[in-house]
Formats: structure tokens, C-alpha cells, sequence
């Protein structure tokens, strides 16, 4: 996610996890905007792409 970053500053990650706490404030550390935890139904991915996107 770092290197994504440099290359395009400004980007908005979205990270799709399991339930492992680590992992979910690794991702924010490296810069995800949100964190979903799966399992997850495909309208959380979708309503997430769409808030970011406004």
C-alpha cells in the first residue's frame, strides 16, 4: 500500500480483512482509508466504493 501511495498520491484504499485485529490496524497504519472485515455481503464493498467516490 505504501508503494501504490507513492506512485499515486492522493489514492483512497479500501483493505477487505478476516477478524484478525492485527491485520485490520496494520492496514489503516499503511494507509487504508477503511478497513472491511470479511465476510461481507457485496453491497458493503459497493456502498463503501460509493462513499469514497463522492
Amino acid at each position: 500500500m505504501k508503494e501504490l501511495q507513492k506512485s499515486h498520491p492522493g489514492v483512497r484504499i479500501i483493505a477487505i480483512t478476516g477478524v484478525d485485529l492485527f491485520n485490520l490496524l496494520v492496514a489503516f497504519d499503511l494507509g487504508a482509508v477503511r478497513v472491511l472485515e470479511k465476510p461481507l455481503p457485496i453491497l458493503e464493498i459497493i456502498k463503501t466504493v460509493k462513499e469514497l467516490l463522492a
